[in-house]
């Protein structure tokens, strides 16, 4: 469904200026980092813990503000979410009504009907709204991706994604909202994420059912798992694997497409070779996609793709829980 964009962007010197609501990850950081790098600035910054938020405005020369409804369109040119997950759209939604450009980190939504109802108010207020994971901007993925439309490995009838980290992070506070499936989701959503986005990008649109199996099988302290695999399936009769492992030092992500004429492996992005995070890992180019949306009026990935890679993963939420296939609607 396409959406038309209101004129957003403000900025005539081509440097814009961004609010940062929350700090719940490491992202707000390397976010601020590369955009200041290339030549735009972070005006404000809100978090719950406002000393946080003190030193954060100190490192790259922010205000603060008392409550993020203090952010007018006035002020910023978009506002990155970065807050615990299960309270993304909540306070998206105050920045939609006001036409400001919003980045809700991932993932944006833990509800369906939630989801649905956030993407309904920014079509109906021609509001710009990009979430997603970076992985999905990783070189060695787009260069998949490409091959993979150009028919040069014939007819891909599946994809395998895995995604390795530890979660030991995860078990101690402050962190611990990310191992929690009412704030962020669990691991088969937190960080499953990175693993489901890419699968459908490669082989979607059009997710028939999802099937996913959990493990405890290092942590057993864990409030959701440290081991998933989940299974879906297009309409189209393809097949989409994700593996992920979250018990193990070695981080990274690696994908295989398989083709009728050839298979092919995207390049293993881990912690032995990794060198630039923000190229590697497709931290900038996502960034940047969502500038140029600002900048373009268009959206950086429609909303009905948005919407289906959020519903399969609360999908493999579900049948991990219930041991069970859930179809999407």
């Amino acid at each position: 469904m396409a959406v038309k964009m209101c004129k957003l962007y403000k900025a005539g010197d081509g440097k814009m200026k961004f609010g940062i609501v929350g700090l719940s990850l490491t992202h707000p950081y390397a976010f601020a980092d590369i955009l200041i790098k290339n030549g735009h600035k972070i005006s404000y910054i809100w978090d719950q813990n406002r000393n946080k938020s003190k030193e954060y405005a100190v490192k790259y020369n922010a205000a603060v503000v008392e409550s993020y409804e203090e952010i007018s369109f006035k002020d910023v040119d978009g506002v990155f979410i970065e807050c615990q997950s299960y309270l993304h759209c909540s306070i998206a939604k105050v920045f939609i009504k006001k036409k400001i450009p919003v980045f809700i980190d991932k993932v944006m939504s833990l509800d369906v009907n939630e989801l649905k109802e956030t993407l309904k108010l920014a079509k109906e207020n021609n509001s710009l709204l990009m979430s997603c994971s970076a992985i999905r901007y990783m070189p060695e993925y787009i260069k998949l991706k490409e091959n993979i439309k150009s028919g040069k490995l014939g007819r891909v009838v599946a994809v395998s994604a895995d995604v390795r980290h530890d979660m030991e992070g995860y078990l101690v506070s402050p962190n611990t909202w990310q191992d929690n499936p009412k704030t962020s989701g669990g691991e088969i959503v937190n960080f499953g994420v990175h693993g489901v986005e890419p699968v459908c990008c490669m082989l979607g649109p059009g997710v028939k059912w999802v099937q996913c199996f959990k493990n405890k099988a290092v942590y057993d302290c864990a409030q959701s798992e440290d081991m998933a695999f989940i299974n879906i399936r297009f309409n189209n009769g393809t097949t989409g694997i994700v593996s992920l492992i979250s018990c193990i030092t070695d981080y990274g992500f690696s994908m295989k497409a398989y083709g009728t004429k050839a298979i092919m492996e995207a390049g293993d992005i881990s912690s032995s070779n990794n060198t630039d995070i923000d190229d590697q890992y497709g931290y900038e180019r996502m960034l940047l996609e969502f500038i140029r949306g600002i900048e373009n009026n268009k959206l950086p990935i429609p909303y009905d793709e948005i919407e289906e890679i959020v519903k399969v993963l609360i999908a493999a939420r579900i049948s991990a829980d219930e041991n069970r296939i859930v179809y999407i609607e």
